[in-house]
């Protein structure tokens, strides 16, 4: 499994982790943390603070999680509840990792189903 912080220019910070595993708001305070330092380095412009988009999932509205976003001047967007309309994923993100898929046959891994 994966989360991807990407923005126009490309995947900023990628983070894997195992099936299975509980993300929760501790899980995502060390995920950010780390996402956090990645933009500094890749983007130095945005050093200063930045755009997040996210849904409303309870670990990402976790009061110590708005707390580590709000010390990084990093400003949430507000995600409508219950919207599938807005899935920026679906406009930039899953295309550009289906593009090395193509042509390919994939064999379903029955490791994790």
């Amino acid at each position: 499994m994966t989360i991807i912080f990407y923005d126009y220019e490309g995947i900023v910070y990628q983070h894997a982790f195992e099936p299975c595993t509980t993300v929760n708001g501790p899980y995502c305070v060390n995920v950010l943390r780390a996402m956090v330092q990645h933009v500094k380095r890749k983007r130095p412009l945005l050093r200063n603070g930045f755009l997040l988009h996210h849904d409303n999932a309870r670990p990402h509205i976790a009061r110590y999680v708005v707390d580590v976003l709000q010390q990084n001047n990093v400003e949430v967007l507000p995600h409508p509840p219950y919207s599938p309309d807005l899935t920026p994923c679906d406009f930039w993100l899953f295309p550009q990792l289906q593009k090395p898929l193509r042509g390919q046959n994939i064999l379903q891994s029955t490791k994790h189903v």
